[in-house]
């Protein structure tokens, strides 16, 4: 376990940032050592290319108002092991994907070595897309096997409702 910024990290674990003050969150994996894999541009989030690729946490950190570390539910709906200082239930950010995803069997919590291991089998990948596969699509399926985004989910319903109101007004 790694303690950086007062949090206790493991290598597995899936890291979520809030950024411009909560307007997004940035997404990674952490793989030990001060390290971590995400899709995002070398100088930034959106800047420039785009890959999954290893970085330091100190790159993931700046900019960041917050940073915390998400924990799984099983198959079961339970949290395993203890929570740690700086971790969140995944289901803080939506409750209603991952309760979901498990109720239809397409959920596997992998072990921290596999979700290392995922992550590192798609360094080099160039096919980011907002909408489709993005920063959380790629570090919820490293942990998961789901490729999921419940912020692309969130902004879509809002969307939704407004073309609705929209069109009733």
């Amino acid at each position: 376990m790694d303690y950086i910024s007062g949090l206790e990290l493991r290598a597995g674990d899936v890291l979520a940032a809030s950024r411009l003050g909560g307007i997004y969150e940035h997404y990674a994996v952490y793989i030990g050592g001060g390290r971590i894999i995400h899709y995002a541009a070398e100088s930034g989030d959106f800047a420039g290319r785009i890959s999954i690729h290893e970085a330091d946490y100190d790159a993931f950190e700046r900019g960041t108002t917050a940073v915390c570390a998400l924990d799984f539910p099983d198959a079961q709906g339970r949290f395993a092991g203890p929570v740690l200082h700086g971790h969140v239930p995944a289901t803080a950010l939506n409750e209603a994907l991952f309760f979901d995803v498990i109720r239809d069997s397409l959920y596997h919590l992998y072990t921290p070595a596999e979700t290392v291991a995922r992550a590192r089998s798609r360094l080099g990948e160039e096919k980011y897309s907002l909408p489709f596969n993005n920063c959380e699509h790629f570090a919820v399926w490293c942990k998961t096997g789901v490729h999921e985004s419940h912020q692309v989910n969130r902004w879509a319903t809002l969307v939704g409702k407004l073309i609705a109101s929209a069109q009733k007004g």
